[in-house]
């Protein structure tokens, strides 16, 4: 049963007496979105609608302050038009993308989005995403602070964006990475600095579009380091790929950076491509491009990464030839215009590994195949292949001297099946829901204690559950099976005290696991009070600003959020969302600090707290109550997990201390060497989402302890994925030695709201830990992540 509170159960109660004369829980339900209070309404909406449901809003332009966050399957978002309803996230204040969605069969349309932090509308681990008629746009014109992407479906399977018009990414304007039968068509994307990128992904059809005044028309990429690789099998046809010479806004240190403007469609170490009846012209470079991952002068230490790109053909498409341009800033373009002549072709290969002067020609299969191209001047389709293995010492630029002989690519492959979409998963059945009278006979506290009855329902007051004796203090005196815990390493949160319980049912315990979370029971509460010292108030005592709870019922954990109403010296239910401008003393002292104190809604729980989002399955579960988070001496006395099993509230736990995970406290010297205390903060602050089945997981950045600190995995000169500005023109997550040219430290640094990392939770750096980090990078043993 999921967990409801008051509100939603009555409007629950109105879809499923609809739904009852329909006659079938999987027929559509379609609520109206007001114009007045429009966020608000929205939020609501997508938060009590039940699986399958469409939701309509209106005319308008409405201002949203933080990102749309949706994870229940089979939402339809819809608006009246692309340019009749428009979300604007010009004010955002919390949140780095615009619509965040994780869950499958979820469809789009309709509607425009504008000015967002970072993505515009990025899609995770989906079975089934639909984006139809989307209009994405940053109104200040192409630049670099723009967000990187604008559609961004990501590790997700059968997806469909048709009939959307993207502009201004400072990245790519449609992405499609690590995914899996793919359709892209009758889009247009102008003004990004790639119009449509397809990286790391299989079984892509890409026609029908209209490319233009993009750096680059459509890009066919696939990068090492990734948890998905080996892109193959995208077919490129029937777009209209023109006049994209767009000078490269990207940030310095993405891989899109090192594209040169004036592309029209670019491959890059991909497989089993097919390039068929484009209209490529006016594109002032070349028209096609194919190259290698050598190119990127970037090191390769992934063994099983293949650079060489493979099973290429190009055919009947029609080129004409750009406008003549000497040079460009960027050091591709110029090393092309070298090697042809500064007349640059309409194909270009760059030769890299084709057999010439090193290794062996290319089998009969992974030929570059190139037949039946014609030019709208009615000349022959020039080719040039630079040769760039060829190292000539007397040369101040690599390659050369090119060739344009066609004949050893005059040659065919089979053509690939056209993609069929699956149909989509069936929709997760509903239990009604319950009565409102239920619910409240349910939340009404009848006796001292504990409420156990309650944990099934969102109660509209913290104090309705009976967790403490006091009903306005939840940070202390907890009532009976309650219990505090304490963790070595904690979360940063804009410098909040927290307070931290565990309610066990009656005769339950939580059972040892050296691995993951502890095994709790059903009917579990974990509860978690946020308290900041205000520089106005009193310096002695923090005041509660928020009280989250986790609850374990039958399907799985659930979320609720609590917010202080100290007046009336209650927590009350409030699962919107929020910001509050305070002004705090850091642990009660030092120089006043104003942050943007940012109250999550129950969605973006889901952002940190989502695990194994394999097309949108992923269950909350609690980060921090971990063996290795636990087991210390809080006291200095005694151990923590020793204790809780002493009290009967733990089993299983090993009779031998050492064969017990731990880590050492990250601020504390004595308790480990720098490097564990540096990897045990970032597994506390980065790991709950980068971890290979978190919700970054696609990045192939993973911040755990377990895993070494010198290898890419971890980030030592591993280029960025998809950071976008978030890169600070830094080109490897850690330099070694070098933290200042480390992007780890550009982004926890940063309060910037599209930069910064953790994404959620922050509003201002944890300066110490900052410092402690740089202190770890700059300790490393530098080494050359460049080439």
């Amino acid at each position: 049963m999921n967990k409801l509170s008051v509100t939603s159960i009555i409007k629950n109660a109105i879809v499923i007496l609809f739904l009852s004369f329909s006659g079938s829980l999987s027929q559509a339900v379609t609520i109206q979105i007001s114009a007045e209070n429009f966020e608000q309404k929205l939020n609501e909406a997508i938060e009590s609608s039940p699986a399958g449901t469409e939701i309509v809003m209106p005319k308008g332009r409405f201002d949203m302050t933080n990102e749309l966050v949706i994870t229940k399957a089979g939402l339809k978002i819809k608006g009246q038009g692309m340019h009749k309803t428009t979300l604007s996230f010009k004010k955002q204040k919390v949140g780095s993308q615009g619509i965040f969605g994780s869950a499958d069969s979820l469809t789009f349309e309709d509607f425009g989005i504008e000015d967002s932090t970072g993505n515009g509308l990025k899609v995770v681990s989906a079975h089934s995403p639909t984006f139809r008629r989307i209009r994405i746009a940053w109104t200040a014109g192409s630049r670099k602070e723009n967000g990187a992407y604008a559609l961004y479906p990501v590790m997700s399977h059968n997806v469909l964006i048709e009939e959307c018009e993207i502009s201004g990414a400072s990245d790519a304007g449609i992405y499609v990475g690590q995914s899996k039968n793919i359709i892209v068509r009758n889009n247009r994307a102008f003004e990004n600095v790639a119009g449509i990128e397809i990286e790391n992904s299989t079984h892509a059809d890409v026609y029908n579009n209209e490319v233009f005044n993009n750096s680059a028309g459509i890009l066919i990429f696939n990068l090492p380091n990734l948890p998905v690789m080996g892109g193959r099998q995208t077919r490129v046809f029937a777009n209209k790929a023109h006049d994209n010479n767009h000078p490269n806004f990207s940030s310095p240190g993405t891989i899109i950076h090192l594209v040169p403007s004036g592309l029209g469609i670019f491959v890059m170490a991909n497989s089993e491509v097919e390039i068929f009846k484009n209209e490529i012209y006016d594109n002032n470079l070349t028209g096609v491009a194919i190259a290698n991952y050598h190119i990127s002068e970037r090191k390769i230490t992934d063994a099983s990464y293949d650079p060489m790109p493979r099973h290429i053909s190009i055919y009947e498409n029609n080129f004409s030839e750009g406008r003549f341009k000497l040079f460009s800033s960027n050091k591709m373009s110029a090393i092309i215009k070298l090697l042809t002549g500064f007349k640059t072709p309409e194909i270009i290969y760059d030769g890299i590994d084709d057999g010439t002067y090193v290794g062996e020609k290319p089998t009969e299969v992974d030929r570059l195949c190139i037949r039946k191209n014609t030019t709208r001047e009615g000349a022959a389709v020039r080719f040039g292949n630079l040769h760039l293995d060829h190292k000539q010492s007397w040369r101040p630029w690599p390659g050369g001297p090119a060739t344009t002989d066609l004949a050893p690519h005059d040659c065919s492959h089979a053509t690939f099946p056209e993609i069929a979409l699956e149909a989509s998963p069936r929709l997760p059945a509903e239990e009604p829901a319950p009565l409102p009278e239920t619910v409240e006979q349910k939340c009404r506290l009848t006796k001292p204690g504990v409420n156990w009855g309650a944990t099934e329902y969102d109660c509209s007051k913290l104090s309705d559950y009976g967790l403490f004796k006091a009903a306005a203090v939840s940070t202390q005196d907890p009532n009976e099976r309650g219990f505090l815990y304490r963790l070595n390493n904690e979360l940063f949160t804009d410098y909040a005290e927290k307070s931290r319980f565990i309610f066990l049912p009656p005769n339950t315990q939580m059972a040892y696991r050296a691995d993951g979370v502890m095994d709790f029971p059903v009917g579990t509460i974990i509860s978690k009070t946020f308290s900041l010292f205000m520089a106005d108030g009193d310096r002695q005592k923090p005041q509660q600003i928020e009280t989250r709870l986790l609850i374990k019922i039958k399907s799985g954990w659930v979320a609720s959020e609590y917010l202080w109403d100290l007046e009336k010296k209650e927590a009350f239910l409030f699962l919107g969302g929020a910001v509050r401008e305070m002004r705090i003393l850091p642990h009660g002292k030092g120089e006043p600090l104003n942050i943007s104190y940012g109250v999550p809604n129950r969605r973006q729980c889901a952002s940190c707290h989502v695990t194994d989002a394999e097309f949108g399955l992923g269950k909350l579960t609690p980060i921090g109550p971990k063996a290795k988070f636990l087991n210390w001496m809080p006291d200095e006395k005694h151990n923590q997990l020793a204790e809780f099993a002493q009290k009967g509230f733990l089993k299983d736990l090993p009779k031998n201390p050492f064969d017990v995970p731990t880590l050492p406290i990250w601020n504390r010297p004595e308790t480990g060497s720098l490097d564990s205390r540096a990897k045990a903060y970032l597994e506390m602050n980065c790991a709950h989402c980068h971890n290979p089945v978190g919700p970054a997981k696609n990045t192939g950045l993973y911040l755990l302890t377990t895993v070494p600190s010198d290898t890419v995995m971890y980030g030592k000169c591993k280029p960025p994925v998809a950071a976008g500005p978030g890169t600070g023109g830094r080109s490897v997550d850690v330099m070694p030695g070098k933290a200042d040219e480390s992007i780890l430290i550009y982004r926890i640094s940063h309060s910037n709201l599209a930069v910064r990392m953790p994404q959620l939770g922050r509003s201002v750096a944890h300066t110490e830990a900052v410092d402690m980090l740089e202190e770890w990078i700059n300790k490393m043993a530098p080494e050359k992540c460049i080439k």
